[in-house]
């Protein structure tokens, strides 16, 4: 008894501190985007990001469309058509699930409508990423975060939908590389995590040398 009233305690505690962070992360960045050239340093990172070889072995990649206070996917989701690899993009179904749409041609922003949370999602006609269709396929996944840590721990957004989509994607023996996206502004020293947050396995946050 005294061990569950201490593990609670322990997860109300970082939870509060992830809410805080959210918070605090978010005016850090309304600052970085009035400050910076944001288009050209999501355009470098993400340059970098298809110039890896993660982005090269794979097979399927998971990106996302870009939200407000965002890194611009724009250079990686054209890289993925143009590599002739399989694109993505995540559509929320209700308050835990997600699932992902195939994108097959440009240009992609006549097949995004405004989905949940007011974000850019793919249309619903569009044909769903069937995920038992991945066994030990090498697969992508582009992970958003409000904050990461350079060794991969992950802040999201509040919601969950990435570890649960992704604890999803791994009981289809996929082969799974998990990347995160984020301005230098959003890397920190360490994060409060618990049994559910996911790391990825590396973090894209590098301006490129000018």
């Amino acid at each position: 008894m005294c061990n569950d009233f201490n593990n609670q305690n322990q997860i109300n505690h970082t939870n509060e501190e992830k809410k805080q962070l959210r918070k605090s992360m978010k005016n850090v960045l309304k600052e970085y985007f009035v400050q910076n050239d944001v288009k050209k340093i999501s355009f470098n990172i993400c340059e970098r990001l298809c110039d890896s070889d993660c982005f090269k072995n794979a097979q399927i990649v998971l990106s996302f469309y870009t939200g407000n206070l965002e890194i611009d996917t724009t250079k990686i989701n054209k890289c993925t058509l143009q590599s002739k690899k399989v694109l993505a993009l995540p559509k929320v179904l209700d308050e835990t699930t997600m699932e992902f749409k195939i994108l097959n041609e440009e240009p992609i922003e006549d097949k995004i409508e405004k989905g949940a949370f007011g974000i850019g999602e793919p249309k619903q006609n569009l044909e769903t990423l069937d995920l038992q269709s991945l066994n030990q396929k090498k697969v992508l996944v582009i992970v958003p975060g409000i904050a990461f840590t350079k060794n991969g721990k992950r802040c999201g957004h509040g919601k969950g939908y990435y570890d649960r989509f992704i604890e999803k994607l791994e009981s289809t023996n996929a082969k799974i590389f998990l990347a995160g996206l984020c301005f230098p502004c959003q890397i920190v020293d360490d994060l409060p995590i618990d049994e559910h947050d996911r790391k990825v396995d590396e973090v894209y946050f590098f301006e490129s040398a000018e």
